[in-house]
C-alpha cells in the first residue's frame, strides 16, 4: 500500500511539472531565424515608455507620405539606410552576435524639415540594442523603446 502512494504522489508531481512546462512554453516568444540584413523593413510604429505611435500618413507639410517612405536597408555589410517621410539617412550597422544589434544613423539629408516622428525615429536608432524577427516582423528594442517594422 505505501508503494502506491508513493506512485501516485509521483504521478502527480510529473503532471504537475508537465503542466507548468508547457506554461512556460507558450509564453516565449518564437524567433525566427531571418537573416535581417536581406530584406527591406517598413516602420509601422515606435514605443517610448509604452506609449505607441503609429508611422504616420503624412509628412510635416499634409502631404501623403511616399510609397518608399520609412523603409530601413540593411546594405553592405555593415551600411544601412533609412527614408524618413522626406530626408534619407544613413550610417553602420552590427550584428555582434543573434539578436545583438548596434545601429547608428549618423548622416541625414536636410530637404527640409521633419516631423516629430521623424526626428523620435531617428533619435532611437542608436538606442536599438536588441532584435529579433516573428512572423516577417522586425522588432528592435532597447531602454524601453521599440522599433516595429514589418518585411517589404
Amino acid at each position: 500500500m505505501k508503494n502506491q502512494f508513493n506512485i501516485r504522489q509521483f504521478a502527480v508531481l510529473n503532471l504537475i511539472a508537465i503542466a507548468l512546462v508547457l506554461m512556460a512554453s507558450c509564453e516565449k516568444e518564437i524567433t525566427d531565424e531571418t537573416d535581417i540584413t536581406k530584406s527591406a523593413w517598413r516602420v509601422q510604429f515606435i514605443e517610448v515608455d509604452n506609449s505607441k505611435t503609429n508611422t504616420p500618413d503624412k509628412d510635416a507639410h499634409g502631404n501623403q507620405i511616399k510609397s518608399t517612405a520609412y523603409i530601413l536597408d540593411f546594405s553592405n555589410d555593415s551600411i544601412c539606410s533609412m527614408s524618413f517621410s522626406i530626408n534619407q539617412g544613413g550610417g553602420k550597422y552590427y550584428i555582434e552576435s543573434v539578436g545583438v544589434i548596434d545601429i547608428i544613423i549618423n548622416t541625414m539629408t536636410e530637404i527640409c524639415c521633419d516631423s516629430d516622428f521623424d526626428t523620435k525615429l531617428s533619435q532611437l536608432f542608436s538606442e536599438m540594442r536588441e532584435y529579433k524577427v516573428i512572423n516577417n516582423t522586425l522588432i528592435l528594442e532597447g531602454n524601453n523603446k521599440i522599433i516595429q517594422l514589418k518585411k517589404e
